[in-house]
């Protein structure tokens, strides 16, 4: 069978109904995401934990991602330096397979906006955290699928 890229993944050509990104988020997840972008990170962490825990297939790792850069902001809001930049770094790994975008969700984009958040907290240092500006806290972009 012949393979094909969908959303930056190989796939058996004929198959796309088995790749993880072709489906839509899960309610909980959906809560999660909009919570993140009100900026109410301990609810979203909630939300998108429980769709975490609820996936048993590769895809919860998508989840994971999100949720980690959740917490990320969440230590940012509550000034733990080392706690973000900790949350931050997990992040990546997890997020960065499911690149460009998987399930609606413009990862890529969020990949950008969390490095450049993180990169504004570096400036600052641990020192000056409490003048971290809430505005660079950009919002999950989710394309419908």
């Amino acid at each position: 069978m012949a393979q094909k890229r969908i959303n930056g993944h190989d796939i058996l050509a004929g198959m796309s109904d088995l790749l993880p990104c072709a489906a839509s988020l899960p309610e909980k997840a959906w809560q999660g995401i909009a919570a993140f972008n009100r900026r109410q990170f301990y609810e979203a962490h909630d939300f998108l934990e429980e769709a975490w825990q609820a996936e048993p297939g590769e895809i919860r790792d998508l989840y994971r991602g999100i949720l980690q850069v959740t917490v990320c902001y969440f230590h940012i809001t509550r000034q733990n330096y080392e706690g973000a930049l900790k949350m931050y770094a997990r992040s990546q790994k997890w997020l960065v397979k499911w690149q460009p975008g998987c399930r609606g969700v413009r990862v890529t984009e969020l990949l950008s906006d969390a490095e450049q958040t993180i990169q504004a907290l570096q400036k600052l240092g641990p020192e000056k955290i409490g003048s971290f500006s809430p505005d660079l806290f950009k919002p999950i972009v989710v394309d419908r699928v």
